[in-house]
């Protein structure tokens, strides 16, 4: 069996209170060469199988029926950074392939995930950010406010454009008025990965190079928090997939039977 994770892949004191200082960290060396490939194989075929009514950018819940999904979701290393977070008790809630074919791509406006979220909440771990490309600012790549997370929940207005993920905007009069001198891109290479509070502000522009944009985040929650659940799609069908939580470490500590794995064994 390959390994999936680069065995230069640290996330340990220094970085870990560089995350909570920052609210983000960047991993130079995260994927394996031989990782990135067999993910890379995964991912050609899902947005080649993907159902036309699913947007390349909206491919959610993968882990429910991707089995190469769950088992980099669950990779130990992954799971190690995640209980230095949050404690030893974790569950994994979410996977989302978010896709930029060349020269389209929606630009995604500032928000905050831990406020979109509904019927989740409690001690998350960081949202971990995957290229499977390299990334900058002209593919559409990430933007994040250093300390931003910080703040706490901030301020929002109606959103004025025809999106059909957020409803809302951050307000602009809210956020740093040097917003353009302090926002860092994630400029990643096919590979490395980037971690984030799920209170950090960020957004994303649209696709304009020659190249696709794909990225995965993978979200993770301690199992006493607020487990609600919430409808996706299967990308292959559109049928729906309901929303489930499970026991990746530790224990069932509220006793709400979570399983430990979406496959039969």
């Amino acid at each position: 069996m390959i390994s999936l994770i680069d065995d230069r892949f640290a996330y340990g004191k220094a970085e870990h209170e560089r995350y909570v200082r920052d609210g983000f960290h960047v991993f130079d060396h995260f994927l394996s060469d031989d990782g990135l490939a067999e993910c890379r194989t995964g991912i050609d075929r899902m947005v080649e199988q993907r159902h036309p009514e699913i947007a390349p950018d909206a491919i959610i819940a993968t882990h429910l029926v991707e089995r190469w999904v769950w088992q980099l979701a669950t990779q130990p290393k992954i799971l190690d950074m995640i209980e230095r977070q949050i404690g030893p008790n974790i569950t994994f809630w979410s996977s989302h392939l978010i896709a930029k074919p060349p020269h389209t791509g929606r630009p995604v406006p500032w928000h905050q995930d831990g406020v979109e979220w509904t019927n989740v909440n409690g001690n998350f771990g960081a949202s971990v950010w995957i290229a499977f490309d390299d990334v900058d600012e002209a593919s559409g790549t990430m933007a994040v406010i250093p300390g931003g997370h910080a703040r706490g929940e901030l301020p929002r207005i109606r959103n004025q454009e025809d999106h059909d993920v957020f409803k809302w905007d951050m307000d602009p009069g809210e956020l740093f008025p040097n917003l353009d001198e302090v926002k860092v891109y994630y400029n990643l290479k096919a590979g490395q990965a980037a971690i984030h509070d799920v209170m950090m502000p960020h957004e994303s522009g649209p696709n304009a190079s020659d190249q696709w944009r794909r990225a995965m985040v993978f979200r993770y929650i301690a199992p006493d928090g607020e487990l609600g659940g919430s409808t996706y799609y299967d990308y292959r069908t559109n049928e729906p997939l309901p929303r489930a939580f499970f026991l990746v470490r530790g224990g069932d500590v509220n006793g709400l039977g979570l399983p430990r794995h979406p496959f039969d064994e």
